[in-house]
């Protein structure tokens, strides 16, 4: 649903969903790990990108990671790193 808002140019509506996505699973399950991936996406889609930052560094904190979302992570990483050295991030 997230993707066609985003398709739609429905950012106000795929962010709020985005949003509440992450509240109705448990943190650190597979659900949540994609909740999280599918906010960062309207996060950098948005141009938040401190948020998305924010967001990431929460996932890096938890335990478990699931190896089918190893790519999904990386791309991420490689992202935020990118912007960061683009100067649209501080990294503290």
């Amino acid at each position: 649903m997230i993707p066609a808002l985003m398709a739609k140019n429905r950012l106000e509506d795929a962010k709020s969903i985005a949003r509440k996505l992450t509240g109705y699973v448990s943190r650190g399950s597979f659900n949540w790990h994609i909740a999280l991936i599918q906010r960062i996406s309207v996060c950098f889609y948005t141009k938040e990108f401190e948020e998305a930052f924010d967001l990431y560094k929460i996932e890096r904190e938890t335990i478990y990671r699931f190896q089918g979302l190893n790519e999904f992570w990386s791309v991420i990483n490689v992202y935020l790193f990118l912007l960061n050295e683009l100067r649209y991030i501080n990294r503290k």
